[in-house]
C-alpha cells in the first residue's frame, strides 16, 4: 500500500497545496497502520481458513465417526432386542416349568397323603404280624419241649426194642454168612466138575478121531459119569437154596416180618431153570454113532449102542423138570468117522457157552444175596 501511495503523493503535491501535504503526511502513519491491520487480518483469516479447514476434515471424520457408532448402536440395539426375546422366551419356560412343578407338587402333595396312610397300614399290619410271630414263637418252644419230651420216650422204647433186636440181628448176619459161603463152595464144586466134564469130553474127542471103530462105546461109557456128577450137584445146590430159603422165610422173627422188603428171595426163574438144562446135553440134536464094522454087541443079537444127546427146556414145576431129565433111546445109525468129530466140537462148544452161562448166573445170584445181606445190615445199623 506504501507503494501505491507513494507514486500520488507527487502528483497530488503538484496539484495540491501544502495543506493537503500536511494531510497526507497526517494521514501516511494511519494508511501504513491499517495496512499491517490487513496484513495481520490476512493472516488471520489464512489461520482461520486453515482452522476451517481442519475443522471440515474433523467434521468428516467425526460423521464417519458417528455413521460408525450409529451402525455399532443398531447391532447393538438388534443383539439387545434377540437377548430381550430369549430373555421373554427364557422367562415364559420357566413359568411353564414352575406351573408345571406347582402341579406336581400338588399331586405329590395328594399321593404323600395316601403314602402316609398306607405307610400307617403298613406299621399296623407289621404290628399285628410281629404279635403273632411273638405268639407262634410262644407256641414253637412249647412244641420242641414236647418234641424233646417225645423224642426221649421215643428213646427209650426203641432202645428196649433193639435190646430184642439185636439177637435176631446176629442171627441173621450169620445165616447170610453161611449161606453165602455155601454158594461160594457150591460155585467152585460146579466149576471143578464142569473142568473135569470138559476135560473128560475133550479127550473123548480125540479118542474118537484116533480110533473111529471105538468111538461109540467110549462115549457112551464117559458121557453119564460127568452128566450124572453136573446134575447131582446142581440139584443138591439148588434143594440146599430152597431149605435155607424156606428157613428164612418162614422164621418167625418180627424184625423180619416188618421189614419184608429186606427179605432173601429164593433163586431167579432162569436159575432154576438153568441149572438142570446144564446137567443135560444139548437138544434136538439125537446123534446116531456106529462104527463101520459091527460092535460085539451087536454081533451077538443085542441092541446097537445108543448116545442120546438131549436138552431140557424151562418148566414151572419139578414134575416137568423129571420129565425133562428122562432121555429118548434111538437105534444108532451109521455115519461117518468125520461127522463124530464134528458132533463133539459142536458138543464141546455149546457145554462150554452153557457152562459159562451157569457160572455167570450163579455169581449174579451170590452178588445180589450179598447186596441184600448188607442192605439188612445197614438198615438195622442205622436203626441201633
Amino acid at each position: 500500500p506504501e507503494a501505491q501511495l507513494a507514486p500520488k503523493g507527487p502528483s497530488l503535491g503538484g496539484v495540491t497545496s501544502p495543506a493537503c501535504l500536511q494531510c497526507f503526511l497526517h494521514l501516511a502513519p494511519s494508511l501504513v497502520s491499517s495496512n499491517a491491520r490487513c496484513v495481520q487480518l490476512s493472516e488471520e483469516l489464512a489461520e482461520s481458513i486453515k482452522e476451517l479447514q481442519s475443522m471440515e476434515e474433523h467434521r468428516t471424520e467425526s460423521k464417519a465417526e458417528i455413521k460408525k457408532l450409529k451402525e455399532q448402536l443398531s447391532q447393538a440395539e438388534q443383539i439387545h432386542r434377540g437377548e430381550l426375546e430369549g430373555m421373554r422366551k427364557e422367562i415364559s419356560r420357566l413359568t411353564q416349568e414352575l406351573h408345571q412343578r406347582d402341579i406336581t407338587i400338588a399331586s405329590a402333595g395328594g399321593s404323600t397323603s395316601d403314602l402316609e396312610q398306607r405307610l400307617r397300614m403298613e406299621i399296623e399290619r407289621a404290628e399285628r404280624k410281629a404279635v403273632e410271630h411273638r405268639v407262634i414263637l410262644v407256641q414253637l418252644e412249647t412244641l420242641k419241649l414236647e418234641n424233646r419230651h417225645l423224642s426221649e420216650m421215643l428213646e427209650k422204647v426203641e432202645l428196649g426194642v433193639l435190646e430184642g433186636k439185636d439177637a435176631t440181628l446176629r442171627a441173621l448176619s450169620e445165616d447170610y454168612v453161611a449161606e453165602l459161603n455155601k454158594l461160594k463152595s457150591e460155585n467152585q464144586q460146579l466149576k471143578k466138575d464142569l473142568s473135569e466134564a470138559r476135560e473128560k469130553l475133550e479127550l473123548a474127542t480125540q479118542v474118537c478121531q484116533s480110533q473111529p471103530e471105538g468111538t461109540a462105546q467110549q462115549l457112551q461109557s464117559e458121557e453119564p459119569e460127568p452128566r450124572d456128577v453136573q446134575y447131582r450137584t446142581t440139584q443138591e445146590s439148588q434143594h440146599k437154596q430152597d431149605e435155607q430159603t424156606e428157613k428164612i422165610h418162614h422164621k418167625p422173627d418180627k424184625t423180619t416180618q416188618h421189614h419184608q422188603r429186606w427179605k432173601i428171595q429164593p433163586l431167579p426163574a432162569e436159575m432154576g431153570a438153568v441149572i438142570p438144562e446144564a446137567a443135560e446135553l444139548p437138544t434136538s440134536r439125537r446123534v446116531c454113532v456106529e462104527s463101520p464094522t459091527p460092535a460085539p454087541s451087536a454081533l451077538h443079537g443085542t441092541d446097537p449102542l445108543v448116545l442120546v444127546l438131549d436138552d431140557g427146556e424151562d418148566f414151572p414145576d419139578g414134575a416137568s423138570k423129571q420129565s425133562n431129565h428122562e432121555q429118548e433111546s434111538v437105534p444108532l445109525c451109521p455115519l461117518p468117522t468125520s461127522s463124530v468129530g464134528s458132533v463133539a466140537a459142536r458138543y464141546l462148544e455149546e457145554e462150554e457157552l452153557r457152562s459159562q452161562h451157569i457160572l455167570e448166573c450163579l455169581d449174579a445170584h451170590i452178588e445180589e444175596l450179598k447186596k441184600e445181606s448188607e442192605k439188612i445190615v445197614r438198615h438195622f445199623g442205622h436203626q441201633e
